[in-house]
This record gives structure tokens, sequence and C-alpha cells, in this order.
């Protein structure tokens, strides 16, 4: 379960304790739905190891489980897509503000340590 959301983040943006309250169901839900097809996408890895150790390949079965995984990752962008969307819409303007500014300062981090972390 995801955790509450943390008080300096809660302060800086202005949340109220409803607004805080429906952030953290939204975040789990998005846990339970992409914790499912994470689940699934290992199980698909698993089987892709197991048809690649066969000693006669099959492109069929292996293409399946490539397609498999592509659908796994689009479903789980859109339910973050979704997700980040359904908070948006519970800030006010003033809030939106603020993480637009938090959300430069993550691209500029990125930026100044070449993009890759330090």
């Amino acid at each position: 379960m995801p955790s509450p959301v943390p008080e300096s983040v809660r302060a800086y943006l202005g949340l109220t304790d409803g607004q805080a309250a429906r952030i953290l169901a939204l975040n789990a839900q998005y846990t339970v739905v992409t914790g499912a097809k994470q689940l699934r996408r290992l199980q698909v890895e698993g089987e892709i190891r197991q048809e690649r150790e066969r000693a006669v390949l099959d492109a069929m079965a292996l293409g399946l489980r490539y397609v498999e995984l592509e659908v796994i990752r689009r479903e789980v962008a859109e339910e973050r897509k979704k997700t980040v969307a359904a908070v948006r819409a519970l800030l006010t303007e003033q809030q939106k503000a603020k993480v637009a500014v938090l959300e430069q300062a993550l691209r500029d981090y990125d930026t100044a340590c070449g993009g890759g972390g330090i």
C-alpha cells in the first residue's frame, strides 16, 4: 500500500485532508492494477526464457509473448496517465502551479546530472 503523502509535500502544496486522502486512494488503486500487470509481466518473461531454451524455437510462441509484454507496458503507461490526470483534477490552480515548479526542478536536476543520475 502506498505511504501517506509526506507532510512536507502536503504543507508545500497546501493539500487538504480530503485531497491527501483521495490522492492516497488513487495511488493505492494504481498500485493494485499495475501490480497485477507486473506479476503477469514476470510470468511472461519466464515463459520467454523457457521458449528460448527449447532446441527448436517457436517464432509464434515467442512473438505472442513479446506482444503481450508490449501490451502490458502500454496498459501500465495508460493507467499511470489516468492516475496522474485524476490527481491533477483534485488540485487547485495554485497547487498545480506549485507542482509545475517541482516538475521543472526535477527536469533541471536530471539535466544537471547528465540524464542518468549520479
